[in-house]
C-alpha cells in the first residue's frame, strides 16, 4: 500500500465514521426527545425524516461536484458543514428548529459515501479491502453513536452530544486541511464499461434496485432498534438495577444504547469478512448470499424478545452490514472511472433517499399496529431484493464480475 493510499484511506476513514456516528445519535435519543418536546413516539421519530431524505438525495448533487471539484475539497466542506449544523442542533429549544438543523446535517452528511467512496475506489489498488477497512471505521461510527450519546444524555441531557460532537469536528476540519493527497487513478482492473459492455446502464439500473430495497430494509430497521430494545430487551437494565452497590436511575435508555453499540460493533467482523468476500468471489454470487443469511435473522427478530432477540439483531446486522464492501464494488465495477463519485451519487440517492421514506412507514406501522411490524415490512423488502439480485445475476450470466 502506498503512502497516497495510507492518506485516502485515514482521511475517508475519518469522515466515514463521522458520518454513521451523526445519523445513529438521532434513533438513540428518540425516547428523550418525546419527554423533552412533549410528543408521541411516532412524532418524535419523524422529527429525523428530512435528515435521512436528504442524506440521501443530495448525494447525486454532492457526487457530481466532487467529480467537478475534487473529493478533497468537498470531504472539507462536508466536516465545516456537519460541525455547524451539529451546534445548531444542540441549541433547537423547539421541535421544528431541531428538525431543520438536522435537516441542513443530512444535507452536508450526504457528501461523504459519493465522495470517500468515488476517491477509495479509484485511487486503492486493493479496492474490496480498502472499502473493507474503510467500512469497519464506519461500523465503530455505529456502535460508538448509541453508547456515547447515551451515557452524554444520561448525564448532561440531550443536547450535549450534538454540541459537544460539533466543536470537534469543526476543530478536526482544520487539521485535515494539512493532509493532502491525490487522487490518482490506480492500475486496476477496467469496469464493465470499459470493457465494451453494451449494456451497461440496465445492469446499474438493476443494480440501483436491489440497493433501493437495501437502503429501505437497513434504514427502517436500524431507525428503531434503539427503541425496539429499550422496550423489549430488558435484561442489562435487569441487571444494572440488581446491583445493589449502584445506585441510578432511568437506565432503561442507556441500557438499550449500551447493547445497540455492541450489535453494531459486531458487525465490524461482518464488514471485514464482506471485504475480503468482495475481493475473492464473485461479486454477485457475494451480494446475495449475504443478503440471504441475513433473512432468518430478520425474521426470527420480529419472534423473540430479550435475550434471544438481541442475539438475532447481532447476526442479522452481521450480514445487512457485511454486504457494503461488496455492494460498493458492484457500483465501481459497473461504473467509468470519471463519473465514479457521481455514479456514488446515484447509489446513495436510492439507499438513503428512498430508504429514509422507511422512517414514515415505521412511524405508520407504530401508530396503527406495533413495533414489530415495522420489521415484518423489511422481511417482505429483503425478499424482494434477493429476486432482484438473482434476476441480475441471470442477465449478466456470461460476464465477469470480480474485482
Amino acid at each position: 500500500m502506498t503512502s497516497n493510499e495510507k492518506k485516502i484511506i485515514i482521511f475517508t476513514s475519518y469522515c466515514h465514521f463521522l458520518s454513521h456516528f451523526f445519523m445513529l445519535i438521532f434513533p438513540s435519543l428518540v425516547i428523550p426527545l418525546t419527554h423533552y418536546f412533549k410528543m408521541p413516539l411516532a412524532d418524535a421519530l419523524s422529527l429525523g425524516f428530512f435528515m435521512y431524505l436528504f442524506f440521501g438525495l443530495g448525494a447525486l448533487p454532492m457526487g457530481m461536484l466532487s467529480d467537478l471539484w475534487g473529493s478533497r475539497k468537498m470531504l472539507l466542506i462536508y466536516l465545516i458543514g456537519i460541525g455547524i449544523s451539529s451546534i445548531f442542533a444542540g441549541m433547537a429549544k423547539e421541535s421544528n428548529h431541531l428538525m431543520i438543523s438536522l435537516t441542513f446535517a443530512g444535507l452536508f452528511a450526504s457528501i461523504y459515501h459519493p465522495a470517500g467512496m468515488g476517491v477509495i475506489s479509484k485511487g486503492c489498488s486493493r479496492r474490496g479491502f480498502a472499502l473493507g477497512i474503510n467500512g469497519v471505521f464506519g461500523n465503530i461510527g455505529l456502535g460508538l453513536a448509541p453508547i456515547v450519546t447515551g451515557i452524554v444524555t444520561y448525564k448532561y441531557g440531550w443536547r450535549a452530544i450534538y454540541l459537544s460532537l460539533g466543536l470537534v469536528v469543526l476543530a478536526s476540519s482544520i487539521s485535515l486541511f494539512l493532509v493532502d493527497f491525490h487522487e490518482t487513478i490506480q492500475n486496476i482492473k477496467k469496469s464493465e464499461v470499459s470493457a465494451g459492455n453494451n449494456k451497461p446502464m440496465l445492469y446499474f439500473s438493476i443494480l440501483c434496485i436491489c440497493m433501493m430495497f437495501a437502503g429501505f430494509c437497513y434504514r427502517g430497521t436500524s431507525v428503531v432498534i434503539p427503541t425496539y430494545f429499550e422496550q423489549v430487551v430488558p435484561f442489562l437494565d435487569n441487571i444494572i438495577n440488581s446491583l445493589s452497590f449502584i445506585k441510578l436511575t432511568g437506565t432503561k435508555t442507556l441500557s438499550a444504547t449500551i447493547l445497540t453499540s455492541i450489535v453494531y460493533f459486531i458487525g465490524i467482523f461482518g464488514m471485514m469478512a464482506g471485504g475480503r468476500v468482495a475481493d475473492k468471489l464473485d461479486l454477485r454470487l457475494g451480494y446475495f448470499m449475504f443478503h440471504l443469511l441475513s433473512l432468518p435473522f430478520l425474521i426470527l427478530m420480529t419472534q423473540f424478545s430479550n435475550i434471544p432477540l438481541f442475539i438475532f439483531t447481532t447476526g442479522y446486522l452481521f450480514f445487512a452490514l457485511g454486504m457494503q464492501p461488496i455492494e460498493n464494488s458492484l457500483v465501481a465495477h459497473l461504473t467509468p472511472e470519471k463519473l465514479r463519485s457521481t455514479s456514488y451519487g446515484v447509489k446513495f440517492i436510492f439507499t438513503f433517499g428512498i430508504g429514509s421514506l422507511s422512517v414514515f412507514t415505521a412511524k405508520s406501522m407504530i401508530k396503527n399496529y406495533s413495533i414489530v411490524y415495522v420489521f415484518w415490512l423489511q422481511v417482505i423488502v429483503l425478499i424482494a431484493l434477493l429476486l432482484t439480485i438473482a434476476l441480475l445475476a441471470s442477465i449478466t450470466r456470461n460476464k465477469e464480475f470480480r474485482n
